[in-house]
């Protein structure tokens, strides 16, 4: 990595796998745009490089789950 890029891990959460072929589109497609527009928007916000790595993740009911959501940091 490049000196002085930032890296970041994002997670996108869905309920069902038919959510998750919808967030990552043909061939990637859309989850591409979804991640190449973040990127840009943090380098605005940080004034500098990011490196950003994003994966769709199925796990049923975390909207629900208390436990969950404090752990992703809403309360």
């Amino acid at each position: 990595m490049e000196e002085g890029r930032r890296v970041i891990y994002a997670t996108i959460f869905v309920d069902r796998d038919t959510h998750k072929a919808m967030i990552i589109g043909k061939g990637g497609e859309k989850l591409k745009r979804i991640a190449t527009e973040a990127r840009m928007d943090m380098q605005r916000l940080f004034d500098g490089p990011v490196h950003l790595e994003t994966w769709v993740k199925v796990r049923g009911g975390w909207a629900d789950n208390a436990g969950v959501l404090r752990n992703l940091g809403y309360d």
